[in-house]
């Protein structure tokens, strides 16, 4: 072969090794490592935008809010609403729902009268509500006042409410007794609380109530 005959392939050679090292003249093993590295930041973009959303903090419940037990049998099942300075929707009472009452002392007058007691609580205060009879119980509607004792009562029907500070029913709502028999009383009541030795607020009360007669009642 002469040597024009050879020129052509000396001249393809250099373009051969131009496509082996690459575009821009980098290596086989520079691209490798370019790729190698572009994977490498790929997928840690995908671990950022996937990771875990932060923790959330559960806010605690106010400290206005009632609440009554979670569940009860159905004779000690409760309805009463609360709004104001405490608010809430109580359906069972968190101690047995069990008539009481209304007083024990045996002088002037032997015990008489007809409580019932509901428990619930504000935040982790303890509260105390009271449906008071003081004086006849039968089936009938009563205005309601302060069923205190003493020259604080205004009348012998009515609510209290104790635990965050002394409450009690204000005069013009009213306390029904629906039913009452050997094994429950019932009914309903519909009042305002306000603080008994005055303060601001007031708290509304309106639902119905239910308490079990104990044996001997």
């Amino acid at each position: 072969m002469d040597e024009f005959s050879r020129k052509p392939e000396r001249l393809r050679r250099p373009a051969a090794s131009a496509l082996a090292r690459g575009p821009g003249g980098a290596g086989p093993l520079a691209v490798a490592n370019l790729v190698a590295l572009a994977g490498i930041v790929v997928l840690g973009l995908s671990a950022v935008s996937c990771g875990s959303p932060a923790a959330t903090t559960q806010s605690p419940a106010p400290s206005n809010q009632l609440a009554g037990a979670a569940s009860c049998a159905a004779a000690e099942r409760q309805d009463l609403t609360l709004s104001g300075q405490l608010s809430g929707h109580i359906t069972c009472s968190k101690s047995p729902a069990t008539c009481g009452r209304a007083w024990t002392t045996t002088k002037p007058r032997p015990p008489g009268g007809l409580i019932a007691p509901i428990d619930a609580t504000s935040g982790s205060t303890p509260i105390h509500l009271t449906v008071v009879f003081s004086g006849d119980f039968k089936p009938a509607t009563y205005p309601s006042g302060d069923p205190g004792e003493g020259a604080a009562a205004t009348s012998n029907y009515g609510m209290t409410l104790d635990g965050v500070g002394s409450w009690v029913s204000a005069v013009g709502g009213s306390v029904v007794m629906s039913a009452v028999d050997s094994i429950a009383a019932s009914g309903t009541v519909d009042v305002k609380l306000h603080m008994r030795l005055g303060g601001a607020g007031n708290i509304s009360v309106a639902g119905s109530w239910r308490c079990l007669i104990p044996a001997g009642f």
